[in-house]
This record gives structure tokens, sequence and C-alpha cells, in this order.
């Protein structure tokens, strides 16, 4: 019943993963166009979240925050400098570590990794609702 939910949630949305495991990404991505999404762009290279921002007006953004060399939390922050505005789902291994960081990010939120794919789901769903001032997001 809660991925039943979720799937309404997510349909029609475009949403922009970035992550540095690709495995991980494309799977996810396959999950969000059975249900529903618009549109998943999956990235490994961060450094093209500012050039996608440009071309898409995504719905949400989800960022690994741990990216090897690259900081998710600060590529939200120079998202926010840049003024773009669409929530972002900060996707971790490692979520107590950002236990009040996130404050100047809002609209944002932190999911702990691995979650199941029902969880991230409706996470996004629930994002995408409090952005657009949606009153049956949850």
């Amino acid at each position: 019943m809660r991925g039943e939910s979720a799937s309404r949630g997510v349909a029609g949305l475009t949403v922009l993963m970035v992550d540095d495991m690709q495995p991980l990404l494309s799977a996810v991505r396959r999950v969000l166009l059975v249900r529903g999404c618009r549109r998943v762009d999956a990235r490994t290279d961060p450094r093209r979240i500012f050039s996608d921002c440009r071309e898409c007006r995504y719905d949400v953004v989800v960022l690994d925050v741990d990216m090897g060399l690259v900081d998710g939390v600060a590529v939200g922050r120079a998202l926010r400098v840049a003024g773009h505005g669409m929530p972002i789902l900060f996707w971790t291994g490692r979520p107590a570590a950002l236990d009040g960081v996130l404050v100047d990010l809002a609209p944002a939120s932190v999911l702990g990794k691995p979650c199941p794919l029902d969880d991230l789901v409706a996470r996004i769903a629930g994002l995408s609702a409090q952005a657009t001032g949606d009153p049956c997001s949850s």
C-alpha cells in the first residue's frame, strides 16, 4: 500500500540523481521510471549538476553526500548560491553526521542508505509535494 501511494506521488516528476556508484544509480533510475517519473537523469560526475540544472527544471535532486573528492553537501550549497531552489534529498551512509547541518539548505531532507526503495520513492514524493504546497503530502 505504501509503495502504491509513493508511486502516485512521483508520477510525472523530473529527478536528478548524483552518486558515484553507477550500478546503484542505474537500478534506482529504472525503479523511478517504472513508478511513473517522467524523467530521471543519473550522473556519477557531480560537476555536471550545474549544466543539468540549467537545461532542466528538476522537481527533486538526490545527492550522495560522500562522492570521493566531492562533498554532496557542498554541491547542495553551491546549487542554492546559484539560485536553484528545488528540494534536495541527501542520500548517505552516515545520516547522523548531517544532524543540524542542512538548516540553510531547505527544502532538503536526509535519507540513510542502504534503504528500501519504497522509502526512497516516498521521500522523493514527499519532498516534491512539500515544495509545491500539496496539501495531501505526508
